[in-house]
């Protein structure tokens, strides 16, 4: 049995809870939150998956030439293998986190709903009920806490990581992604798969594999911009 005004003051704090459960103060910012965070999720996604696309094109170009009278063929787009699957593995866990983000807006919804408002009420005033009295029940205890769980963590999580992601990642995000899309680095791209002006044989291997350098430098820029603000 609880001395009774630590009992009082547990039922003043269970008061504020069930208040906050219908009044739902965090509910519509916590979802705002997740719709903000499902939509950075899936612009990641969408852009690793076109930087993917590609390294693919580029590791498909294949170049044949015949110096001193033999057949030669070479593909220098192989040398972005580890890029392209470094940005496959991003754009999976970008897909993944896309999914959390749907499951965390459908526990937002059920735990804002009437009915587990309307459970966690009827729980906690049974809870408070069995303590007056001194007959506490462990189960009924856990049961209140299990509720109070699914009803406030999930906005209370949102919110906060919603400050942090505000306060220290929200402008390089926005920096990032815009330099990604910046004429600037389509030129340079462009300009890297650029074919003019290739000769003989030496010429040409050498303008083949300063270009694939140009390419990787662009991509890895690209894959280092969109991974860390991603994330958050």
């Amino acid at each position: 049995m609880l001395p009774k005004l630590k009992l009082i003051s547990l039922i003043v704090g269970l008061t504020v809870i069930l208040y906050s459960a219908w009044a739902k103060p965090l509910d519509a910012s916590a979802i705002q939150r997740v719709d903000e965070g499902f939509k950075r999720a899936a612009i990641s996604f969408g852009t690793a998956r076109l930087i993917g696309a590609a390294i693919s094109v580029v590791q498909d170009i294949d170049f044949s030439a015949q110096p001193f009278g033999v057949g030669v063929k070479f593909s220098p787009g192989q040398a972005l293998h580890s890029i392209g699957d470094l940005v496959d593995k991003f754009a999976n866990l970008m897909l993944v986190a896309t999914v959390i983000f749907g499951a965390m807006k459908m526990l937002l919804i059920i735990g804002g709903s009437k009915i587990l408002s309307m459970v966690l009420t009827c729980t906690s005033l049974g809870w408070i009920w069995c303590h007056w009295r001194g007959q506490s029940q462990l189960w009924l205890s856990k049961l209140v806490v299990v509720l109070m769980l699914v009803r406030f963590a999930v906005p209370i999580a949102m919110v906060g990581s919603d400050m942090v992601y505000k306060t220290f990642l929200d402008d390089t995000y926005k920096s990032n992604q815009s330099d990604i899309t910046t004429p600037d680095n389509s030129k340079q791209l462009s300009d890297s798969l650029d074919g003019d002006g290739i000769g003989k044989w030496g010429q040409a291997k050498n303008y083949v594999w300063s270009n694939i350098e140009t390419v990787k430098s662009v991509l890895l820029r690209a894959c280092f911009k969109i991974m860390p603000a991603s994330l958050a």
